[in-house]
């Protein structure tokens, strides 16, 4: 019960019958139960693949005994950037991540400031739960919460994705090349802007889940792009990620499975943007 009673930081009024509960036990904590409060965190680094889907915020923490414990949260952008998983070992940080990384490629490591991870970690709690349960997850909430609790305010959070203009002059240049001739109309880009607004929210990056993201999820409007166009969106990805690829260094296989899943979702998407036209008494446009 003391354990729950120092969890329950976003249930005060729980927190302090758990306390009171405890008080009139009068019981014998064990050390490392007592010595909660008084826990250090000390390090935060963050975990990301190749493509920035996931973002895994590693917190490296002290018990009073000296023992160590290292927490772990998953935030994953194309949910929204919400929460997806969290785990803790009683382990060092350092040790942690070492462990990881021997099993773990395409993986780069980052430091962060305590008061960033904070930021980062609240943020995503905010987002709404799209993702399904797991052993760990929303099991671990309490302790996630608890963990934040623990870590200095006044962070920086994550910066929104994307940069306008950067993505109209990327626009430029992909338009410019031959893989792009088969796409003459203006809505075409807007088209290909719209899909930099998926996942991450990086152009330069698309990993087969995100592809499956912005094509599993088809939405037609013939007010703002006309038909055609709209079921040109898996051949213009398929055109674009190998050109954004390469300018980002993605390695080749990774690309090669990130297409295969542009050809695995085509024939769906685009019945499913059909199906709306139809929806709109637009099938004769076809």
């Amino acid at each position: 019960m003391a354990v729950i009673a120092e969890l329950l930081v976003d249930d005060p009024a729980a927190q302090l019958r758990c306390r009171d509960e405890l008080t009139e036990r009068g019981d014998h904590l064990p050390r490392w139960v007592s010595a909660l409060p008084r826990a250090e965190v000390y390090r935060a680094v963050r975990r990301t693949n190749v493509f920035g889907d996931v973002d895994e915020l590693v917190i490296g923490m002290r018990l009073d005994d000296g023992h160590e414990l290292t927490i772990a949260v998953r935030v994953d952008h194309n949910l929204w950037s919400s929460v997806i998983d969290a785990g803790a070992v009683p382990e060092s940080i350092d040790e942690t991540l070492t462990c990881v990384a021997e099993t773990s490629s395409d993986v780069s490591v980052f430091e962060m400031t305590l008061a960033d991870a904070r930021a980062w970690i609240e943020d995503a709690l905010d987002k709404p739960a799209l993702a399904p349960k797991t052993d760990t997850w929303p099991l671990y909430r309490a302790l996630v919460q608890w963990l934040v609790g623990r870590l200095p305010e006044g962070g920086e959070r994550r910066p929104p994705p994307g940069d306008p203009e950067v993505n109209e002059e990327l626009c430029d240049a992909f338009f410019a090349t031959s893989s792009a001739a088969p796409f003459i109309e203006h809505s075409h880009r807007d088209l290909l802007l719209e899909l930099f607004e998926t996942g991450a929210g990086d152009p330069l990056r698309s990993s087969s889940a995100r592809v499956e993201q912005a094509l599993g999820s088809a939405s037609y409007n013939d007010v703002e792009m006309p038909l055609e166009v709209a079921l040109d969106a898996p051949d213009l990805l398929r055109a674009f990620i190998p050109y954004a690829h390469a300018q980002s260094g993605i390695r080749d296989e990774l690309t090669s499975r990130s297409l295969a899943m542009v050809d695995a979702v085509r024939s769906s998407y685009k019945r499913d943007v059909l199906r709306q036209a139809e929806y709109w008494h637009l099938d004769d446009a076809v």
